[in-house]
């Protein structure tokens, strides 16, 4: 709970603008961004002391948005644009985590995905090592029975 301090400081540095003030200061964006460009915004803040994400509130119920619409295709007339979106479960995870690496870690788990084929890749690798090292070793017994052979006909 907020105590009789906190309460006071921050109704201290709240101010209710009004209409005519929120009018004037919007105007002014409009004005310095048509003559510069862009930077009214910021430039407004500073010089009437109104953060930013209030003026972009008041843009906003204005009716003008603060951003500017992204370039791309357009969709056609009658034709709804596709639009994909991930389907992320939501749930509670450990602090500070990043919400791909439980992607990863399911991918890893027996799912077929990019990370599963990988995994049976290296597992398949692996079987083929053992059973070419276990060749190699019947192939060096019978290598030393053929020397001594070799040895006693020689002889």
């Amino acid at each position: 709970m907020e105590t009789k301090e906190k309460k006071a400081k921050s109704k201290e540095k709240s101010t209710r603008y009004s209409e005519a003030e929120k009018a004037k200061i919007l105007e002014f964006i409009a004005k310095y961004d048509s003559e510069n460009g862009r930077g009214g915004q910021s430039v407004a803040a500073k010089q009437y002391g109104v953060s930013q994400l209030t003026l972009i509130n008041w843009k906003k119920a204005q009716g003008k948005s603060s951003s500017k619409p992204k370039a791309g295709k357009k969709p056609k007339a009658g034709k709804k644009a596709k639009v994909k979106k991930a389907k992320v479960k939501k749930t509670k995870g450990k602090r500070g985590r990043k919400p791909g690496a439980r992607k990863i870690a399911r991918a890893t788990r027996g799912r077929k995905g990019a990370s599963a084929g990988f995994s049976t890749k290296i597992v398949s690798i692996l079987k083929q090592i053992e059973s070419n090292e276990k060749q190699i070793a019947k192939l060096s017994k019978n290598s030393g029975s053929l020397k001594q052979k070799l040895k006693t006909q020689l002889s």
